[in-house]
């Protein structure tokens, strides 16, 4: 199965995606069912192991829709082990260097490019299509790096410049925290530094990532305006949370209306 994220991310066309948190391999499904172009487990926040991810890689990309992972950290083993387990994409955490995003490219390619070992996971039906796995490994693996620290910002041009590299999603947050303005992801040092990491990518032809949690028209369509092209919406937690409260509030207001 060819990546179809990373061509639409070469193209400069939008992709939208979800993030899954709840080690669900059904959660991860209905939500590749729904349309989302990618699912991406929380593997650094959450409780999956390699095998859990590998039978809900199995379930997204039957559905249609792109196996990404939040790895735990930038180690090799780390990535390797996820991206053997199916993932067709990593998104990095705590990047913050250009030889910290040289280290992910390491890790995540075949040779010539990276050190990544041939091996038969699940990405390669247990070793029953390794060969044409290999072979276009380098080409359908999406290497994604979060910025979420002041020193990744600072860094940023150097980072995108790196054959390799897709793009970068921000973690505003965590950004926020390391400029000293704990939760103020709309302070206008954090909003600079957003600014700063987005010019980047559109210098060097790669991706920008943002995680757009509230279910906002005008928020997305800002996203969207600014050049974000590598979107998630929300996360299923939340996505059951509103949609449950959506149905209980229609509920009492049936109710409410019947009694009138």
């Amino acid at each position: 199965m060819a990546n179809k994220v990373k061509e639409m991310l070469k193209q400069g066309k939008l992709t939208v995606g979800g993030w899954e948190g709840l080690n669900s391999v059904a959660a991860a499904e209905v939500m590749a069912v729904a349309g989302f172009d990618w699912v991406a487990a929380d593997v650094e926040h959450s409780t999956h192991s390699e095998q859990d991810y590998a039978y809900m890689a199995t379930a997204v990309k039957a559905r249609g829709a792109v196996p990404i992972a939040r790895v735990f950290d930038k180690s090799m083993r780390s990535i390797r082990r996820i991206l053997d387990a199916g993932a067709m994409g990593v998104i990095v955490p705590m990047i913050r260097t250009a030889d910290d995003a040289r280290e992910v490219v390491k890790a995540a390619k075949y040779p010539p490019m990276g050190i990544r070992g041939a091996g038969a996971g699940a990405f390669a039906a247990y070793g029953i299509t390794l060969g044409e796995s290999f072979k276009s490994g380098n080409d359908d693996t999406l290497v994604m790096v979060m910025v979420e620290t002041k020193e990744a910002v600072e860094n940023i041009d150097e980072i995108m410049s790196i054959d390799g590299i897709d793009g970068m999603f921000l973690g505003p947050f965590d950004l926020s925290c390391s400029y000293g303005h704990p939760g103020e992801i709309t302070h206008p040092v954090v909003a600079e530094a957003m600014v700063k990491s987005r010019e980047a990518c559109k210098k060097y032809g790669k991706a920008a990532g943002l995680h757009v949690l509230p279910n906002d028209y005008n928020i997305i369509k800002d996203a969207i305006d600014k050049g974000f092209t590598f979107i998630a919406l929300s996360y299923d937690a939340n996505i059951i949370h509103l949609g449950s409260k959506e149905m209980i509030e229609k509920a009492r207001q049936a109710e409410a209306d019947a009694k009138k």
